[in-house]
């Protein structure tokens, strides 16, 4: 426990290891997987796992923990809110660096969902959870984060660099997801995280709402100039 707060507890775990043996470790901890509400920060972890692994350890959170939601934050080396299947250049270049430095294989997670729509997918349609909602990082900046705290961050250090940041922010996601009904507006565009709707991919079990292609090719200028303003 934390000295200051016994509410507080650090706890290693391999996620390579059963997901069953994780939540066991939560339970030693006071954790009810069952009952608690329970939010999972994914940042830059799954990417290494092996496609399988990730995929049993979300289907197990989803089956375990009923009233869960889930923060990923992730590479997508396709680029974007789009589909695409291969890799940008940027991405390419991103995918081979991390193949040479042998962080990552063929059958790594950041390699199997090179895009935000296959990330939806694999939280909605092969792993069973309720809702997932995501953008690029790119467009979260411009829609999650308030004009305010963009202004505020700006204040702080001026960006100078504003076409590399924008390239490097469309190669990586933001997702949010729930295993129910009881956590859906955590991730429903204009709700608690301030998605935008025409930027952002929502897909449940029953639909999926397509992003807003033309608007964001819209907006995309203008951001750009409120970034070098």
């Amino acid at each position: 426990p934390h000295p200051s707060n016994s509410q507080c507890h650090l706890i290693s775990h391999n996620l390579r290891e059963p997901p069953a043996d994780l939540l066991h470790k939560l339970s030693q901890h006071g954790l009810n997987p069952l009952t608690d509400n329970i939010l999972f920060v994914v940042e830059c972890v799954q990417m290494y796992l092996l496609e399988t692994t990730s995929q049993s350890l979300l289907i197990h959170l989803r089956q375990m923990c009923p009233r869960a939601c889930l923060v990923l934050f992730d590479p997508i080396v396709s680029g974007g809110n789009n589909n695409q299947a291969a890799s940008s250049r940027f991405g390419n270049m991103m995918e081979q660096n991390l193949l040479r430095l042998g962080v990552v294989t063929r059958q790594s997670s950041v390699l199997q969902t090179k895009s935000l729509n296959k990330q939806l997918e694999k939280l909605v349609q092969t792993c069973g959870w309720t809702q997932a909602v995501g953008c690029d990082m790119w467009w979260a900046y411009y829609s999650v984060v308030t004009a305010a705290q963009r202004q505020r961050a700006k204040a702080t250090e001026e960006l100078d660099e504003v076409e590399e940041w924008r390239l490097i922010m469309k190669h990586y996601c933001l997702v949010v997801a729930c295993t129910s009904e009881h956590g859906v507006d955590f991730c429903q565009p204009g709700k608690l995280l301030g998605f935008d709707r025409s930027k952002c991919t929502v897909k449940t079990k029953e639909q999926q709402e397509p992003a807003v292609q033309e608007q964001q090719e819209d907006d995309e200028e203008e951001f750009i100039q409120e970034g070098i303003s």
